[in-house]
């Protein structure tokens, strides 16, 4: 009997996670860890905890956690044989009209309300980090190919994207 729970159990709790993103690969720059995922069909999740970068609060910190991520996904779109890739994220989604597409910009947008007490953003109410930040640091992005480049959507160029992150 006690077995046959068992049993159930694993098997419920199999299928209960199933649907759950695998790690596509992990890696390190410097010293911070990450995990890249499958998020959806074609979309990955750079993703490390908050503990790799000390978060003090202050946009510039902020800052470091962007260009990070920023910098992961376009290494890892870069080794999938692409150029070009958008952001995906359910509040940044270049697909869904989100215009920025330069790592200052970005940084500038995420970190108003950091920088402007009385910033709102009205999709996150006063959530100061709800663009990226859960339990750690998740930056969803898709790979796109070239003709995506000429097109009335906002793309991230690879190139421009390491470029920008260089030093972080």
């Amino acid at each position: 009997m006690k077995k046959t729970v068992l049993t159930i159990a694993a098997l419920g709790l199999m299928t209960l996670f199933s649907g759950c993103a695998k790690p596509v690969a992990r890696g390190d720059l410097g010293t911070v860890k990450y995990e890249i995922s499958e998020y959806e069909e074609g979309s990955y999740s750079v993703y490390f905890s908050k503990s790799s970068f000390k978060l003090d609060g202050t946009a510039e910190a902020f800052g470091k956690h962007v260009k990070f991520a920023l910098r992961v996904a376009a290494l890892e779109t870069k080794k999938r044989g692409y150029n070009y890739f958008v952001l995906d994220n359910v509040n940044i989604n270049n697909l869904r009209g989100f215009p920025l597409n330069t790592t200052d910009d970005l940084i500038r947008y995420t970190t108003k309300s950091i920088r402007k007490d009385s910033f709102s953003y009205t999709d996150i109410g006063r959530n100061k980090r709800g663009y990226f930040w859960n339990s750690g640091v998740r930056l969803v992005f898709r790979p796109v190919k070239d003709a995506m480049a000429d097109s009335v959507i906002s793309v991230w160029s690879v190139e421009q994207t390491l470029k920008d992150t260089r030093q972080i």
